[in-house]
């Protein structure tokens, strides 16, 4: 390989770097304060008595779990294992890390659910648009449809249809095993 190419292949792992680890680790953590807070105000008795707090309390609980798992797999990982490539780029190195091993290993898990919980969260932000548009074009006799446990029935709905509608996703991964410079590595497979 020559001097070029290292360049660019040094400028793209910065930007992996900075963008991929560090802005995406400050953002999910601004993300994980704010809907902590949101879950904190929502979940106080007198804000559970609107159909639409229930949706944003819920959005707010799927929101946090996602960026959660979010800073596991990607922020972290870039954090951690950017900088072992950048110290090292030698074609023959061998650039393997237990925690980029663990992430290989728990994907065909973590992704699913990751998608589960973007699928839900889509669906509980629709379901607050609509909440609102039939409370704004109904006005009281909207009280009679947006009710609590109508609205915790659409969760409870969403979420399985959710899950459901990610199952294939579940198939769609594999780990395999690669004997690797007598390391033992894990990668993940699209079948």
């Amino acid at each position: 390989m020559n001097n070029s190419c290292r360049r660019d292949e040094q400028f793209i792992l910065n930007v992996q770097w900075y963008l991929g680890g560090w802005a995406c680790l400050m953002v999910c953590l601004i993300g994980v304060v704010g809907n902590s807070i949101s879950i904190v105000v929502l979940s106080n008795k007198r804000m559970r008595n609107l159909s639409t707090n229930i949706y944003l309390l819920s959005l707010s609980v799927i929101n946090l779990i996602w960026l959660l798992l979010y800073i596991f797999v990607n922020a972290l990982r870039f954090t951690i294992i950017i900088p072992l490539f950048l110290k090292n780029t030698d074609e023959g190195s061998n650039n393997i890390h237990t925690y980029d091993q663990l992430i290989a290993r728990s994907s065909p898990f973590v992704i699913p659910i990751m998608n589960t919980l973007q699928l839900c969260s889509i669906y509980y932000t629709v379901a607050v648009s609509i909440d609102r548009f039939l409370y704004l074009t109904y006005g009281i006799q909207a009280d009679n449809i947006c009710t609590i446990k109508n609205s915790l029935k659409i969760i409870f709905s969403l979420t399985i249809f959710s899950i459901l509608f990610i199952i294939p996703n579940w198939l769609k991964y594999r780990v395999v095993h690669v004997p690797h410079n007598n390391k033992t590595q894990y990668w993940l497979k699209c079948s």
